[in-house]
């Protein structure tokens, strides 16, 4: 999990946009250096995890957008912030540092 939630993060800070389509096919759009052949086989391999994080992402970014006042940019800098420390919660729980 900690290696899929590595990847969205260095996707999303590269400017890279996911999304889920209607048939639920994930698409991306973003710089051609961070869509490289390894990257795309990584995310195809992780999907499932993949479209976990793209749901939340989007759903914490809208939150902090129309519940929040936050423009866009800011509130998806937000909602990275909140799915890192989501997911280490989760981690810390299922397996503790101890």
């Amino acid at each position: 999990m900690r290696e899929v939630l590595d990847l969205f993060c260095e996707l999303i800070r590269a400017g890279v946009q996911l999304s889920i389509q209607r048939d639920g096919r994930v698409s991306f759009d973003g710089p051609a250096h961070s869509l490289g052949d390894d990257v795309v086989k990584r995310l195809k391999e992780n999907r499932d995890q993949i479209v976990v994080l793209i749901e939340l992402f989007q759903e914490r970014a809208s939150v902090r957008e129309f519940d929040g006042g936050m423009n866009r940019s800011d509130a998806e800098a937000a909602a990275l912030s909140d799915l890192v420390a989501m997911a280490t919660e989760y981690l810390w729980m299922v397996k503790p540092p101890f």
